[in-house]
C-alpha cells in the first residue's frame, strides 16, 4: 500500500514523498498527483535554502538526471536518465 505525504511547503515550493512502494509505483503516483522529479540543480538549491536541519536529502531522493558507470571507469551524469 503506497503512502503519500507532502513533506515540504516553503517559499512557493512543495515536495512530496511516497513510501511503502517500488520506485516505478511511487513515481507513477507522484506524477498522477501532479508532481515531477526535480533536477540535480533544483535539488542542490532546495537543500541550500532549507538549511542544515532540512528533511530533504536526509535519507535519499531521486532526481531527473542519471548516473552511468562502467566498471573500472569514471561515472558520468546524463541530463535525461536512461532509467526513467
Amino acid at each position: 500500500m503506497l503512502k503519500f505525504k507532502v513533506d515540504t511547503r516553503r517559499n512557493g515550493f512543495e515536495s512530496a514523498v511516497v513510501t511503502e512502494g517500488l520506485f516505478d509505483e511511487s513515481l507513477t503516483e507522484l506524477n498522477r498527483r501532479g508532481y515531477e522529479l526535480i533536477s540535480l540543480q533544483q535539488n542542490v538549491d532546495l537543500r541550500i535554502r532549507s538549511g542544515l536541519g532540512a528533511r530533504i536529502c536526509q535519507k535519499h531522493n531521486f532526481i531527473k538526471e542519471g548516473a552511468v558507470y562502467h566498471k573500472g571507469e569514471r561515472g558520468i551524469i546524463v541530463r535525461d536518465s536512461p532509467y526513467l
